[in-house]
Order: C-alpha cells, then structure tokens, then sequence
C-alpha cells in the first residue's frame, strides 16, 4: 500500500469502531434464560442482540 496522501488506495472513509465478535451461542444462552424463545439454529434476531448489548452496557433489564 502506498503511503502516498493522494493515493486512490488510501479512503477518508472513518473507520467504525471494532467490536469483538460475540458467538451466538453466547446471546442465544442469555435470550432463552430471559424469556426469548429462539431455536438452536438459525439466525438471532436483531432485537435480541439488542437487547443483549443493552444489558451488557448495564443499560435497564433487557429482559421480556
């Protein structure tokens, strides 16, 4: 990669912020001790995820 500043290889785009991968099993544990009824395959919803990183950010009970 060049270290040139004109460079098309260099973006001005901001870089988000890294978030370690949690695994799913992690969240779907949490989801069905708290009231969620999710299968043991498939896709996590987004509102349970949600929820699970309010509750990680010691937000209100995420719970249902």
């Amino acid at each position: 990669m060049s270290t040139d500043p004109s460079s098309p290889l260099r973006s001005s785009a901001p870089v988000a912020a890294f978030e370690a991968p949690v695994r799913a099993r992690v969240i779907r544990d949490w989801a069905n001790a708290n009231g969620y009824d999710l299968p043991e395959r498939g896709r996590v919803p987004i509102a349970v995820v949600e929820a699970w990183k309010q509750r990680e950010r010691g937000g209100r009970s995420a719970t249902r």
